[in-house]
């Protein structure tokens, strides 16, 4: 008896940060989350991306499986964030 094996997680999972506040005190709360629905080998870790008063983003948190931390921000600059998920496969974002 045959069987055709089942396919390999081929497709990347998805994720997003929260929407941050409009304004707040230098410890700014970052909250992100992703999904990996189509795959179903679950998601893995998320690489955290910053940028600073609009400069290139650099890597803030990599490989990370928390779904939140808190930025060490310094009153009077800006700050956008990012992510990139990896699920259990190693499919990337």
């Amino acid at each position: 008896l045959y069987n055709t094996p089942p396919t390999g997680d081929t497709t990347a999972p998805g994720s997003a940060v929260a929407p941050l506040p409009a304004s707040s005190g230098p410890q700014i709360p970052v909250q992100w989350s992703g999904t990996d629905n189509d795959g179903g080998s679950g998601l893995g870790s998320f690489d955290v991306f910053v940028s600073v008063d609009g400069a290139d983003f650099l890597v803030w948190q990599r490989g990370v499986t928390t779904r939140g931390a808190i930025y060490p921000g310094e009153t009077g600059k800006t700050y956008a964030f990012y992510t990139v998920a990896v699920d259990n496969a190693g499919n990337r974002e």
